[in-house]
């Protein structure tokens, strides 16, 4: 009898364990669902608040938003594949237009004949590699499915509906990619909470998601940070590292970052690492055989044409294009690059390595795109365990989504704030204009973000941290 009653009570501790199991499970699957359709909703609606006017008109037979936000895409086809004033005064022979390499092939396009220009050959975009497979899919696309009877369908709005549209259906592919391996990043890390799911909600989903290419981008980062968490010794991390980097310029400094890492202490990093990421950068060769020309305009202009783009440095100088405020940035990023690199050494985590060198690359460079954000968020995320983080996690949010709604309301706000003694004048760049007190508030508030992680990962680590400096000066 004892036994049986043995049995019954081990039976029911099974099934209530089961049945938490499932609670648990239901729970989980239930707020996964959640989140997919909300992101998906925002998805949709920054689709739309980024299409074109014309766009508008041959979908829905109506303009839904009078005034869309602005959109890189939407820019750059533009001012590439449709801009009438370059191809006005090239036919016409009154200027060179300084984006197509070979002006006769230029010519030849504005003239209407049937061919597709080939991006980094025909024409520079300031893309690297692997995102400019997507806009080649993009472009290709509209071209091949529209019309070829009367011009180069390229040059049309039924051109650029259609590559807006392949665009944006990729990025969402993106963003479900992405979400997919950012819940594989929290399950390895032992997060079970649903609050790192719903942190993703957020304003600049809405008005950075159709804008750039940061949802694409997004997807190698969580994939190198997932297996570099679950398969330090592989190949397949640096892979990735380097794909996130021939997909997003930022990744660069990443791969700087794992480069001393390496060649300093090649313990801390698997001996595959070289091969991996030689890999991933193979884009960036491609490029470079295809068309050096593409690689030179870029080195170029990060060489010398970088002026302040809504950066912290706004407050030296008046003059964003300044070569020494550039070279203060410059020298910003490397001292505080070099700091953390050794402040890292004491613990290998991909998460918080990522984060830091990420953070120091934006916070401190000398542009600043507040479309990057998307990029640093879900790091971010991982970092907030208190409820004034999350008060200051959304007020960056919402400040950096503020930027480009107001960008080109400059001259309003002015107008507006009048008695404050602002010139009334469009420069949503200078330091006397309210979008770059947005911005700049946006930028002390990340600072002392990154602050809190130091500190935090600081005081995890106070006693490694002790015997690390006591060797350095001799004494330990």
């Amino acid at each position: 009898m004892i036994n049986i009653h043995c049995k019954l009570i081990i039976i029911s501790v099974h099934l209530l364990r089961e049945q938490a199991m499932i609670n648990v499970l239901f729970k989980r699957r239930f707020f996964d669902a959640l989140v997919v359709i909300i992101l998906s909703a925002l998805f949709l609606v920054s689709f739309i608040v980024h299409m074109p006017v014309e766009s508008q008109k041959l979908l829905f037979g109506k303009t839904i938003i009078h005034s869309p936000v602005y959109s890189d895409f939407v820019a750059n086809y533009r001012s590439i594949l449709m801009n009438n004033y370059a191809c006005r005064d090239a036919l016409a022979n009154k200027a060179v237009s300084t984006t197509w390499f070979n002006n006769d092939v230029f010519k030849k396009y504005c003239s209407g004949s049937m061919f597709y220009p080939i991006p980094y050959i025909h024409y520079y975009i300031d893309l690297p590699p692997l995102t400019g497979i997507v806009w080649f899919i993009s472009t290709y696309t509209a071209y091949i499915t529209g019309s070829h009877t009367d011009s180069n369908p390229l040059f049309s709005i039924e051109g650029l509906t259609i590559a807006y549209i392949v665009y944006s259906v990729i990025m969402f592919v993106s963003l479900m990619f992405f979400l997919y391996f950012y819940r594989k990043t929290l399950f390895r890390r032992g997060i079970v909470g649903f609050k790192n799911y719903l942190l993703l909600i957020t304003l600049s989903l809405v008005v950075y998601g159709a804008y750039g290419w940061e949802l694409f981008a997004l997807v190698f980062l969580f994939i190198f940070i997932y297996e570099a968490i679950v398969s330090k010794d592989s190949i397949i991390p640096y892979v990735f590292l380097g794909l996130f980097s021939s997909a997003y310029y930022l990744g660069l400094i990443l791969v700087i970052y794992y480069l001393c890492k390496f060649f300093l202490n090649k313990e801390a990093v698997s001996n595959k690492f070289l091969t991996g990421l030689g890999i991933g950068l193979l884009p960036y060769l491609v490029l470079l055989l295809l068309s050096p020309q593409s690689v030179v305009t870029w080195y170029n202009n990060v060489l010398n044409n970088l002026g302040c783009n809504n950066c912290i440095y706004v407050f030296i100088s008046n003059n964003l294009n300044d070569q020494y405020l550039r070279a203060i940035a410059y020298v910003v990023v490397s001292v505080l690059f070099i700091i953390y690199s050794a402040l890292l050494s004491l613990e290998e985590d991909p998460v918080i390595e990522t984060t830091i060198i990420l953070m120091i690359s934006v916070v401190f460079n000398i542009v600043f795109l507040p479309q990057t954000l998307l990029i640093l968020q879900p790091l971010i995320i991982l970092s907030i365990t208190r409820l004034r983080d999350i008060i200051a996690y959304y007020s960056i949010d919402i400040l950096n989504s503020g930027i480009i709604l107001l960008w080109f309301k400059d001259y309003e706000l002015r107008k507006y704030l009048e008695f404050l003694g602002l010139p009334p004048k469009q420069s949503p760049t200078t330091i006397d204009s309210p979008v770059q007190w947005i911005a700049q508030m946006r930028n002390i508030l990340l600072i002392l973000f990154l602050l809190t992680i130091t500190m935090s990962y600081i005081n995890k680590h106070r006693e490694q941290l002790r015997k690390y400096i006591g060797r350095e000066a001799g004494v330990a």
